[in-house]
């Protein structure tokens, strides 16, 4: 048998390069455990161009570009800001960064923060998106609809760790490098989702 792969061999190679040039420094500060993964992908056919699965295949075998799940973060918020914009809100809509408190159904609070502990009043949602602000998110998700928010990160390829909360707009949903390249990818490609694949 002949089993040919999507990798480009130049391709490939500067990933491996600019990887190790980058999680090197790290690990010297931050210690041997510091790992990551990295995806290149061909836009329009989701080919896999170059992936590195971790600083070291002798140290560990584990791929964290195609297996190590985690929470994806802010990384989220253009997926849901993507259906508010498909819903009918504008980019210039203005909202109000305030703090709230939600009370849990046992009881507990939940007082989410921004990133630098500080509230601006109103502001743009194209502000609030460049500066990654958490408390309009969370806002804009109310008003979309927690479940409507969890459909859109279904149609962006993910399918771990959807729950329709208003945690949901943190980023709460779990995937990988390679679902978070494939969901970025949307934008790319024209807004169709195309299955990332490396054996042709």
């Amino acid at each position: 048998f002949i089993v040919k792969t999507t990798l480009n061999e130049q391709a490939q190679r500067a990933a491996e390069e600019s990887f190790v040039s980058v999680i090197g420094p790290m690990r010297r500060k931050l210690g041997n455990t510091y790992n990551g993964g990295l995806v290149t992908l061909e836009a329009s056919s989701g080919a896999i161009k170059a992936f590195v699965g971790g600083y070291s295949f002798y140290e560990s075998q584990f791929n964290r570009a195609f297996q190590a799940y985690r929470q994806i973060g802010s990384s989220f918020k253009p997926i849901f800001y993507a259906l508010a914009l498909t819903s009918g809100f504008d980019f210039d809509d203005i909202f109000y960064d305030e703090q709230i408190t939600f009370v849990m159904p046992n009881g507990s609070k939940w007082t989410p923060k921004n990133w630098n502990d500080k509230f601006e009043g109103p502001m743009t949602l194209a502000r609030a998106l460049t500066y990654s602000n958490n408390l309009i998110a969370i806002k804009l998700l109310l008003k979309l609809g927690a479940g409507r928010v969890a459909n859109m990160a279904r149609l962006f390829g993910f399918s771990q760790g959807i729950v329709p909360y208003p945690s949901l707009a943190l980023g709460t949903v779990e995937g990988t490098v390679l679902e978070n390249a494939a969901a970025f990818n949307v934008f790319a490609n024209h807004g169709v989702y195309v299955k990332p694949f490396f054996i042709e």
